[in-house]
């Protein structure tokens, strides 16, 4: 893909937990702060978002990105995060790979996502079958 999409693949894993997380707790919406500003990182590409909307909706869930329009500058997420009486102080711990990123487009990012869907799928699967 002459880039590096492993961000992508490390975002497939977080979702699939949430997924998992969601079906085995009843709830049927889970929401997170990917933002169009950041969208310069490939798993807050447009693309990456809509298919992961739709791997949510196979499994009967909703997957819902609210500050992706409104969160415009670091200071938008400050100032609601503020009025929401959360912290401001990032508590992401820093990535190993966090430093090789490179930019990719849509195109390839989607492409990543396809190829790895046969794994997340059989994975979802798995896990699902394994709680029954």
């Amino acid at each position: 893909y002459s880039t590096n999409l492993l961000c992508v693949g490390c975002k497939m894993s977080m979702h699939a937990e949430a997924i998992l997380y969601a079906l085995k707790n009843k709830i049927g919406k889970v929401m997170d702060g990917s933002a169009m500003r950041q969208n310069d990182f490939p798993e807050q590409d447009t693309i990456f978002l809509n298919k992961m909307r739709d791997v949510y909706k196979s499994y009967g869930l909703q997957y819902e990105t609210p500050l992706h329009e409104s969160a415009k500058t670091k200071d938008d997420v400050k100032d609601i995060l503020f009025y929401y009486g959360l912290s401001t102080k990032s508590i992401e711990p820093d990535c190993l790979f966090g430093g090789t990123f490179s930019k990719s487009n849509s195109t390839n990012i989607g492409n990543y996502f396809d190829s790895k869907m046969t794994v997340l799928s059989k994975y979802l699967e798995n896990r699902i079958n394994e709680a029954r």
